[in-house]
């Protein structure tokens, strides 16, 4: 890492930049963000939701169209679901479609055939074809390559913002803070600073460049508002972030970046111009020299930060940066994210259900819940250690290894619960704390022999009725994403229960839900387990 050298020793400063690939990237492809973009991506996302989220809010005609769209002609089959499916090439281009006609991207094309194909793809999808068909008269290349690519470059940044869970083959789903930026979207700005400020690189939605990205362990927002207070004046230059903050590993190399560009600094401007034209050479293996690509990239990420916060993308000595407009703003800011874990996300699933959650935090007590939730037992033993409270952080991972044993006991017997019954597993995923992006974390997600869910929900101590409306909206999720129509049954297994949950049960007797093999939908299980007497985990030493 080039800030590991010698402080004001230039010479190897430059050899280590030029021989070092990393550095922040926080937003795809090569785009400014401003206010206009901004009030696009969230026109955009509307868009999204109102066409993929919630098709039983479609008007008659919507649903018609979109039944026609989803067509196959040749087999003469129209879908029983309304929804227009899942995230694949009909969808690419339908979204693709909508975002041209709402004037969202341009139609405007540098080749003016291009612009001219464009055109009548998007006339023949709002006219009323179907997929298959216009997929058969212009060819799925052309669709997916090049009248469906600014598309996914919105879906990118919705990933990226934590806004909307899109991946191949599965349903959209608009998490909750996407959500509140659609029904807030006059007053943006907010919204849009609570998510920078949590936003943490790296993170799993940049999985296919991990072995260039993976060890960067940073709070980007937090970073730079940080070094923007204690610099005088309080600024930063795209080239001060291109050379030293984009190139910071960790929120430890706070210190060591802010001596840099102090440094930096003091130097004469012969002397800057001499450094950055020799970090500007030639690189063999490379089309560009990595300044280069450092200095576009900061472009991005200056914008991206400024977009909301105590500070504003400004023009400092002829080049844009970052100038601090409240420094009592920024001080606060300070003051209450202060506390904020680095979580190392096993998957895209756990960074979605804590980023894309409007009400979850980046603290140690909740990166201690993550790791122990997750397995991972000695480093959320060695974060309580590292924690302010460290009594406090002590008691949420007690409570949380008690639930772990219960939950471990009954993964490993669930016959004991309904016979037959196994873990659900799909690739590296498996149904222990499944998570989904907008709805919770099941506690076990199951199957029977003949291939139905069954969703699992524990709890240590005695359960009210309030864990009905939980159950049912994981019950809900997996009958929309995973069963396909399928009936979803779930258990609540809990020490003993409040006696209003009966009168909650008894409810569920709408005539329309069947009882499979005479069963209820959602049946009560007793485990046994009292948690008040149940033993300490001891947090004296870490096993190896």
């Amino acid at each position: 890492m080039p800030l590991k050298a010698e402080l004001g020793n230039w010479e190897k400063f430059i050899k280590r930049y030029r021989r070092n690939e990393s550095q922040w990237y926080l937003i795809p492809k090569a785009k400014t963000y401003d206010e206009d973009s901004i009030r696009l991506l969230i026109e955009g996302l509307r868009i999204l939701h109102h066409w993929f989220c919630e098709p039983e809010l479609l008007s008659k005609d919507e649903k018609e169209y979109v039944r026609n769209y989803l067509r196959e002609p040749q087999r003469n089959l129209l879908p029983d679901d309304v929804s227009i499916g899942r995230w694949g090439s009909a969808a690419q281009v339908f979204f693709a479609s909508k975002l041209f006609k709402g004037s969202i991207v341009s139609r405007e094309q540098q080749d003016k055939d291009l612009k001219e194909v464009f055109d009548k793809i998007i006339d023949v999808v709002e006219g009323g074809e179907s997929y298959h068909e216009i997929e058969s008269r212009f060819g799925r290349e052309l669709l997916i390559e090049g009248f469906s690519a600014n598309s996914r470059n919105f879906i990118n940044i919705y990933q990226r913002l934590g806004l909307a869970w899109i991946e191949k083959n599965h349903l959209v789903t608009i998490t909750s803070i996407g959500k509140s930026l659609i029904e807030n979207d006059a007053d943006y700005r907010p919204l849009l600073e609570h998510q920078l400020r949590r936003l943490q690189f790296y993170n799993p939605t940049f999985e296919r460049i991990r072995g260039r990205y993976g060890h960067i362990r940073v709070f980007p927002f937090n970073f730079c508002l940080q070094l923007i207070v204690n610099l005088r004046p309080h600024e930063i230059t795209k080239e001060e972030f291109a050379l030293f903050v984009t190139k910071s590993v960790t929120m430890e190399d706070i210190g060591i970046c802010l001596h840099w560009i102090r440094e930096f600094r003091s130097l004469s401007d012969d002397r800057k111009k001499n450094i950055m034209r020799r970090l500007g050479r030639p690189q063999r293996g490379r089309a560009r020299p990595l300044i280069v690509e450092s200095l576009e990239t900061a472009s991005k990420n200056i914008s991206l930060l400024t977009l909301s916060g105590p500070w504003a993308r400004e023009t400092i000595e002829s080049s844009e940066g970052i100038l601090l407009k409240d420094i009592k703003k920024a001080r606060n800011i300070l003051s209450k994210d202060g506390k904020l874990q680095f979580v190392e996300f096993e998957s895209k699933e756990s960074w979605f259900c804590q980023y894309g959650d409007i009400s979850r935090k980046f603290d140690i007590e909740s990166a201690i819940d993550y790791y122990a939730r997750i397995g991972k037992v000695n480093k959320a033993k060695e974060l309580t250690r590292k924690a302010p409270d460290i009594k406090r952080a002590e008691e949420v991972l007690q409570e949380r290894l008690k639930e772990k044993y219960i939950e471990d006991f009954y993964r490993d017997h669930l016959g004991l619960i309904e016979s037959g019954l196994r873990l659900y597993r799909k690739g590296s995923r498996t149904g222990q704390q499944f998570e989904t992006p907008d709805a919770g974390i099941i506690d076990l997600l199951t199957v029977t022999p003949g291939n139905l869910f069954v969703v699992i929900e524990f709890k240590r101590e005695k359960t009210s009725d309030e864990t009905i409306g939980q159950v049912l909206r994981y019950m809900g999720w997996v009958k929309r994403n995973l069963s396909l129509g399928e009936i979803v049954r779930a258990y609540i297994v809990a020490l003993d229960f409040d006696k209003h949950i009966n009168y909650s049960l008894h409810g569920m007797q709408h005539p329309l839900i069947p009882n499979p093999e005479g069963k209820n939908l959602i049946q009560l299980y007793r485990h046994g387990f009292d948690a008040s007497r149940m033993g300490a985990v001891s947090l004296n030493a870490i096993e190896q």
